[in-house]
This record gives structure tokens, sequence and C-alpha cells, in this order.
């Protein structure tokens, strides 16, 4: 069932609808609102007829024009009625304006059925995580929160930290491209502690140095599920790469690690790798291997 309207933009609604133990089949709605003022009156109408169900909600501007009109629409429809029943929202790469990430933020915090969210490259600063990481602290059955390419820094990552330690069912965090630095993983890393289902830890181009490895080395032996974990794209240097590699020796469960370009010291990683018995994936690439390491 759908609705055709005007050519630039689709928005898809995906609704699981559960019929007592067993899901029913999936809604899909396509739409294209006539005119700017048309879009937030027709998306809020169609969305406050599912509130009923489960709800995945996709928007993804890639393709195409994001008003704040429109944004305002779907803010609105998730607070008057199915935002209680959210599973999934992902909003990436879309601007988000400041007269809005606080009424994202509290549609969020409503939200307490809400498993993944991905908000990556949507802008989001060290303001806009405070204001979010209060949201994310109610989210206690989120698994999937993708936040990459935003910019999130150190202050921002401290404010993460706090709403992560509600946040124990957590599966898999992105962060990449946030330049939280050293100090930001290691206010995460206490945080991760409490996160033991934690499967996929995705952090390069953070600006991350040997000291701030050492204290996410020394988690690595706390997250007996993590699999994934990427680095790439960091400056590690061979102090980084020791500390790595003392972590990574208790890191049995791990299947895929991306080290590319982090200036590795592969020497001082081998050891630990042949603790690894997990693994499948090593990325080396763009490093100095080495004759030790070779």
């Amino acid at each position: 069932m759908g609705l055709r309207v005007c050519r630039w933009m689709q928005v898809q609604l995906v609704a699981h609808i559960e019929m007592a133990l067993v899901c029913g089949p999936c809604m899909r709605f396509s739409q294209r609102p006539k005119s700017r003022d048309y879009e937030a009156q027709d998306i809020c109408s169609t969305l406050s007829k599912l509130r009923n169900c489960k709800v995945v909600l996709v928007w993804n501007s890639r393709r195409h024009q994001t008003t704040p009109l429109l944004l305002d629409g779907i803010i609105a429809a998730i607070a008057n009625g199915f935002g209680k029943k959210l599973t999934q929202l992902t909003l990436n790469s879309t601007k988000i304006w400041d007269t809005n990430s606080q009424k994202l933020a509290t549609v969020i915090a409503g939200c307490s059925a809400l498993k993944r969210l991905d908000l990556s490259v949507i802008g989001i600063n060290q303001t806009g995580m405070e204001q979010l990481s209060e949201a994310l602290g109610r989210c206690t059955e989120l698994e999937h929160l993708e936040l990459g390419w935003n910019k999130v820094r150190s202050e921002g990552a401290s404010k993460l930290a706090e709403a992560l330690q509600n946040c124990t069912s957590l599966i898999h965090l992105g962060l990449a491209g946030n330049n939280i630095g050293d100090s930001g993983i290691c206010v995460l890393a206490s945080a991760l502690q409490s996160c033991t289902a934690l499967t996929h830890l995705i952090l390069p181009s953070n600006q991350l140095g040997a000291h701030g490895v050492s204290k996410l080395a020394a988690i690595l032996s706390d997250l007996q599920s993590l699999a994934i974990l990427d680095l790439s794209r960091n400056q590690l240097g061979a102090e980084g790469s020791f500390e790595l590699s003392r972590g990574l020796a208790r890191s049995l469960s791990l299947t895929n690690l991306d080290l590319y370009k982090c200036d590795v010291t592969v020497a001082h990683l081998a050891p630990a790798l042949e603790c690894c018995t997990a693994l499948t994936h090593l990325e080396l690439g763009d490093n100095t291997v080495g004759a030790e390491g070779a």
C-alpha cells in the first residue's frame, strides 16, 4: 500500500506486527508528498495510524533533501503515538538543526523499547551529545548504537559514558570519526566494562594514541563477547602496540581486528595474536611490519 506524490523524496516505513508469538507480515508504505507543507502533516498522519505496531522507521537523506518542517513531522508523529513501540530509528546523513535536537532527544527518551539507533553523520556536537546522552540513559534495551562521523569529541564522549552505564544490553557501538581522543576513550572504557554483551566496537579515526589504547586494552578481558574491534586510522605507535597486545592476549572471542594505518609495531603484536585463536580477519595494511614481525 502506498501514496505516490513528488519525485524527490521517498519515505519507507516498515511495521512489524506481532500476532501472539508469531510475527505477522511486514507492511511497507512509500510516499512522496506533494509539497513541503504537506510533508510533515502527511507523514505524521501516516505514522499515527501505526501506533499499535512495532515500527521500524528509516529516514535516509543521502538521495533527497530534508527540511526542518519534515523533521518536525517525523518527531511529532513519534511523540504523538507510536514512540513507545518504536524499536529502530535511523536518521543518518540528515542535518539536525539546533531547534530540533532537543525535540529528538526528548522523543528518544520516551522510546523505552528502542533497540537500534543510528544517528550517524548528522552533525551532533558536544552540546548535542549532552542532550542525547540524557535520553540514551533511559533506553535500557538499546542493543545497537551508531554515532559515526559526528563531532562528539572528548567532552561528548564523557557524556556518552554516563549514558552507557545504563545500556547494559549494548551489542554494537559505532563511534568512527568523532575525534574523541585519549581522554574520551579513557572515560568510555570505564563505562564499557558494564556492557559485557558487546560484540562490535568501531573506533576508527578518533585520534587515539598509546595512553588511550592502554585503557581500552585493560578492559578487553571484561568484554568476552567482543568479536569485531576496529581501531584503524589511529596513531598507536610502538608503545600503543605493546599496550594493545596485553589486552589482545585475553581477548579470546575476537574474530576481526582492524589496525589499518595505525603505525603499529607488528613485532609487539605477534605473540598476543597467537592467543587469538578465533581470529579470522586481521587488517595490518599501511603499517611497518619489520623483520621481527614478518
